[in-house]
């Protein structure tokens, strides 16, 4: 079961493995054990530091893994030691269902195919965050490794992390989860509403960001599933006239993306707006402002989550 651990428990537990002065893994031995020492503290001591970095297909593990640290600093910790050393990370589990990510068991196929096991190329990830993402985003997408891209269109779909996914993992930790994705399936009846802005389609967006809010309120985790073309459409954008993609955020490779909530919605009806905070590329945005049709036509649905104490 996820455990409520402290930041100063998992700086300990660190500062005792560090003295040992281990060897990284074979796999990790692009990455110095100072770096990762430097880099692991930092994320205990701030979690929304965890960066998936531009142009990888990692938000959504990133926020997994953000609001693990956050609840379990301790048990993340131990997660990143394990693979950092051994080649095996693990998350314990509800009722002993530990999440394992085995390199051994990465087949020999993939492995050679996979980037996960390489330096990133891109500079803006942080090792150490390519190192904890990439191999768990390889993990649970073993037909389609970390830099593979399939044929046709499915692509950016295939790589990204699918909405069940991120359910499947939370519930594992004994989260209970309450869900809004009606609108996540991208449907063309979706898209032209979306495009259209009409009345009954605003309404039905509108109580879905309530509902979310409303479960922030009560001390769940909640993750918004939206199109990424949502940081460039704040109250200032210039996209008002409905075009989804316009001004697609250059830092994501696919059309969609996963924010997690910092603070309530305020909605203002005098002005059709709205803000809020919220945590995506290693930062937290504060009290960020979108227009309400904007915010409306970018967004997919929720995923909340409740820890299990």
């Amino acid at each position: 079961m996820l455990q409520v651990t402290s930041k100063l428990e998992a700086k300990r537990y660190l500062e005792t493995w560090h003295k040992k002065n281990p060897c990284p893994h074979k796999l990790y031995k692009w990455f110095p054990l100072e770096d990762f020492a430097i880099q692991l503290e930092q994320r205990i001591e701030s979690p929304s530091s965890i960066n998936q970095g531009d142009g990888s297909y990692l938000c959504g593990v990133a926020s997994f893994f953000y609001n693990l640290a956050e609840i379990n600093p301790l048990g993340y910790t131990k997660y990143a030691l394990g693979l950092y050393e051994k080649g095996v990370g693990e998350i314990p589990g509800k009722l002993g269902d530990t999440i394992i990510i085995d390199t051994k068991r990465i087949s020999r196929k993939n492995l050679g195919k996979s980037k996960a096991f390489q330096a990133p190329v891109n500079k803006d990830i942080p090792y150490l965050d390519w190192m904890t993402l990439a191999i768990f985003a390889d993990w649970n997408h073993t037909l389609f490794p970390m830099g593979k891209q399939t044929k046709g269109n499915n692509w950016n779909v295939l790589n990204n992390t699918l909405p069940y996914e991120m359910v499947k993992w939370f519930k594992n930790l004994g989260y209970t989860i309450g869900v809004d994705l009606n609108s996540a399936y991208t449907t063309t009846q979706y898209v032209t509403e979306a495009l259209t802005g009409d009345e009954a389609f605003i309404k039905k967006q509108k109580a879905s960001i309530v509902a979310a809010s409303n479960y922030w309120g009560r001390e769940w985790k909640v993750i918004f599933f939206v199109d990424s073309a949502i940081t460039t459409a704040a109250k200032q954008a210039k996209n008002a006239n409905g075009d989804l993609h316009k001004e697609m955020d250059k830092r994501s490779p696919t059309g969609t993306h996963y924010i997690t909530l910092e603070s309530c919605i305020n909605i203002h009806e005098h002005s059709q707006t709205m803000s809020f905070s919220f945590y995506d590329y290693g930062d937290i945005h504060k009290d960020i402002h979108f227009r309400l049709e904007d915010f409306c036509k970018h967004y997919f649905g929720y995923l909340a989550f409740k820890p299990p104490f």
